[in-house]
């Protein structure tokens, strides 16, 4: 009864029996759908289903229903009262419109579905859920049961070479993840693999950049690894929540933390190079006339899906030449383009990756731009490789880009150096990740030969000896 109270649901009645040899089963009927729950008293469990038509969310309610039924149970052996464990599982059922589903952020094509509420083998945590006027910021903890302790956890709990709790998911550490209006933005245990993918490339690609601007990035990660250039004198961050800055010092302080680079601050909010602007990039863009950027770095989300964003970036050419108007004579854009393609994905125009397709072909129509790169890595901790683009106002990038692995590894050296306690700055870009970044993977040569006419070098394909050369 108080758990339908807790829901803000009416019961209307229910119906209790006893199971042989134990147990207890309940069923109660609620005007707006039914609530029932059973019992195995030697094994101590408890199980509970709630349904509802109601349009009032059962999340809120979860809390109060783990105080309910999560009774500690005494351990045999010890005589100590054991922490109890809640496995559950949020759907949404019923019939919606594709409008309403996709506006809904619990719905099971969305990412915090798919990574947090649906999946029962995921043992979740809810750190805080805000909804702010401009979209809605969910952070959680979160591990699978398969999971182990990592490197880090051994260390912090002392473990030794031949230790059993190696193998004890009970020892691992949960990561924390953030999403934005349903959709997974940034992964605490592999943020570094993937903000120092999205930042190092492009950085590296320009000679010495000076003034750095970042779209979006509120979370913190991406200024962290752009502080670390000794070059930089000025960085601009353009983020239109200012929730999210306030939320990340709080709940992600690991990914805001440049207490250890040399001549930054513990939080890099606050170190004097950066300015932090709260507005929508488009808007920043069209009241200020800037032509020195060196840097320009976009950290968002990438919509993939069928249905038209006009809103996004991606999809409005004027916003992209305006950006490109932006950077300096030799300056460098980079972005993270979403999900990476495979061999057996239809042209690009005609699936859900037709945003990052006209973003693409945005670029490749202004004059401006004299080198576009496009990468992979695979181990930001997402289900499938993240895709990155660089893109160049100077053809003299290209040296950069195509360095050496030891020029690569120097130029880190000299620009970068170590953290206050002489460990490495990078933990996974070096030169060899570069090296791995300079041909990007067959599937973007054959997705991007499936464009509609085909590309002219498309035909030069493979080594027939018998093609006419043409001289590029």
């Amino acid at each position: 009864v108080k758990s339908v109270e807790a829901a803000g649901l009416t019961m209307l009645s229910y119906h209790c029996h006893s199971l042989h040899p134990a147990g207890v089963s309940c069923v109660g009927v609620l005007l707006e759908s039914h609530i029932s729950f059973h019992t195995w008293p030697d094994e101590g469990v408890i199980t509970l289903d709630m349904f509802t038509t109601s349009s009032k969310p059962l999340l809120p309610a979860l809390p109060e229903i783990e105080r309910l039924f999560g009774v500690p149970r005494v351990n045999a052996e010890t005589g100590e009262e054991e922490e109890p464990v809640s496995v559950w599982s949020h759907e949404l059922r019923g019939f919606r419109t594709d409008e309403e589903r996709r506006a809904n952020v619990y719905d099971d094509n969305s990412d915090l579905s798919n990574w947090i509420t649906s999946p029962l083998e995921v043992t979740k945590k809810q750190i805080v859920t805000v909804k702010t006027e401009i979209q809605q910021i969910d952070i959680w903890d979160a591990s699978e049961r398969e999971d182990l302790p990592s490197y880090e956890d051994g260390v912090r709990l002392g473990f030794g070479p031949d230790d059993p709790r190696w193998m004890q998911h009970e020892y691992a550490s949960p990561t924390r993840l953030l999403f934005l209006d349903g959709a997974l933005l940034a992964i605490a245990d592999s943020d570094a693999e993937f903000h120092e993918s999205l930042v190092h490339p492009g950085m590296f690609a320009h000679p010495s950049p000076k003034n750095v601007a970042i779209l979006g990035g509120g979370d913190g990660a991406t200024l962290r690894e752009v502080l670390r250039h000794r070059s930089v004198e000025k960085v601009t961050m353009i983020e239109k929540d200012a929730k999210l800055v306030e939320l990340a010092r709080v709940h992600l302080p690991k990914m805001c933390n440049c207490s250890e680079i040399v001549g930054s601050t513990e939080v890099c909010f606050d170190d004097a190079r950066v300015e932090l602007v709260y507005q929508q990039p488009k808007d920043y863009f069209a009241l200020n006339n800037l032509t020195d950027i060196d840097f320009l770095v976009l950290d968002g989300t990438v919509p993939e899906t069928d249905r038209e964003v006009p809103e996004h970036w991606f999809n409005d050419k004027k916003f992209v030449d305006a950006m490109i108007d932006s950077l300096s004579e030799n300056g460098v854009l980079a972005t993270q383009v979403g999900t990476a393609p495979t061999i057996l994905d239809p042209r690009a125009d005609l699936s859900v990756f037709r945003h990052r397709e006209r973003f693409i072909n945005s670029l490749e129509a202004n004059p401006k731009i004299k080198s576009i790169f496009i990468y992979e890595e695979a181990h930001c901790g997402f289900y499938e490789p993240k895709a990155f683009l660089v893109a160049c106002r100077d053809v003299t990038c290209r040296r950069h880009w195509y360095a050496e692995t030891d020029e690569i590894d120097y130029a880190i050296y000299d620009r970068i150096g170590g953290l206050k306690d002489g460990k490495p700055s990078l933990v996974h870009y070096d030169g060899a990740t570069q090296r791995s970044f300079q041909a990007p993977p067959r599937a973007w040569e054959t997705v991007y030969c499936r464009r509609e006419p085909e590309p002219f070098e498309c035909a030069y394909r493979g080594l027939d000896k018998n093609a006419e050369l043409f001289e590029f």
